[in-house]
């Protein structure tokens, strides 16, 4: 335990526990009941942001490339005087290659590197490389943090009144299946634990704030509400589903539609997965797709009406059956030899 008025050095703060959880992995673990003997590998390290950032030697969350996981830069924003952090598609993750190379970088130049400021100490102990092995409490960022700080910026943007007829309302509502305990309003923040700001998060805020927030504020909350409710939720595919395709394509379609997602869909999804891009976007496709030459298509049709499917798929520079669906829908069939109105008329006799 740590108790100051300034951060700690890190590695004079932890050195001691680290040589303990060094000796420990090096010696076997005895569990005499089982009469058998384990190794310990350390696989991770939870911890809320500002411990974090300590541990693995970055910068914190108000500074550029701030992110345990992803090459997001930020930009200042003058008016409030913060760093803003806009989601960028695709995400540029920090690999274990890039993560390992630009913490050395750092430390050897003592500079900082994409927000590395030098290697991390937990490259002591860790038996799996950074950056895998940092997890987020989110219990810290998500709730005590963030969710906290937004309910209390809106809260002081309305009237006195108005805050106090909230937050009487809020603490006469029972929270069902935790023993009759109820929200606590939002002047009595400063005591206030996660669990609480959770039910305040899933059953409070929204039907108690809806008439008091402006459509964005509204929407933004929804949006939040329903990312916590998936952190809680029960693991959407189980051990089967994981690995096969069809059964998630039936399991997606059952919840939002029949024929909602192709079973193809679904086996690009995961072989995608299994390459480490998470992205459910269609990937560009190579060659030249017929929709751009579209209109060059029906003029070669009508100045020549002989072009085989073969001739027009080297002209335009596409795939056969890529022109045969696009003759049928032009409604053209092959009579002796010319394309021809599936529908004659006297015109075409």
């Amino acid at each position: 335990m740590y108790i100051g008025y300034t951060e700690p050095n890190v590695k004079t703060w932890l050195r001691s526990s680290f040589e303990n959880i060094n000796a420990l992995k090096t010696a076997d673990f005895q569990v005499e009941s089982l009469q058998k003997s384990f190794k310990i590998k350390v696989c991770g390290c939870i911890a809320d942001s500002p411990a974090l950032k300590l541990m693995a030697n970055m910068i914190g969350h108000n500074g550029y490339y701030p992110c345990f996981y992803c090459h997001i830069k930020g930009e200042h924003v003058r008016q409030v005087s913060k760093r803003q952090y806009q989601y960028e598609v695709p995400v540029h993750y920090r690999t274990i290659k890039s993560f390992s190379i630009n913490s050395k970088e750092a430390q050897l130049n003592n500079t900082k590197v994409f927000g590395h400021l030098g290697t991390s100490i937990l490259d002591e102990v860790f038996d799996i490389p950074l950056p895998r092995g940092l997890i987020i409490d989110y219990s810290h960022v998500s709730l005590l943090r963030h969710f906290r700080d937004v309910v209390k910026t809106i809260s002081l943007s309305l009237a006195p009144v108005i805050r106090e007829n909230i937050d009487i309302s809020l603490r006469a509502q029972v929270i069902h299946h935790f023993f009759n305990r109820k929200l606590r309003g939002v002047a009595d923040f400063s005591f206030i634990k996660a669990i609480e700001l959770k039910n305040l998060l899933f059953y409070g805020f929204i039907p108690h704030f809806m008439h008091y927030t402006t459509i964005d504020q509204l929407s933004f909350i929804s949006l939040f509400v329903i990312g916590v409710r998936l952190l809680h939720a029960d693991d959407a595919f189980d051990t089967i589903t994981r690995n096969n395709a069809s059964a998630a394509a039936r399991n997606i379609s059952a919840a939002l539609g029949e024929g909602a997602v192709a079973d193809r869909t679904c086996r690009d999804w995961f072989k995608r997965f299994r390459e480490g891009d998470m992205s459910l976007e269609d990937r560009p496709r190579s060659g030249h797709p017929l929709e751009s030459n579209i209109e060059r298509f029906k003029v070669l049709i009508e100045d020549n009406t002989r072009l085989t499917t073969h001739e027009l798929s080297a002209m335009l520079g596409c795939n056969q059956s890529t022109i045969d669906r696009h003759l049928r829908k032009m409604e053209k069939v092959n009579k002796l030899g010319t394309w021809v109105p599936h529908q004659l008329t006297s015109d075409n006799v």
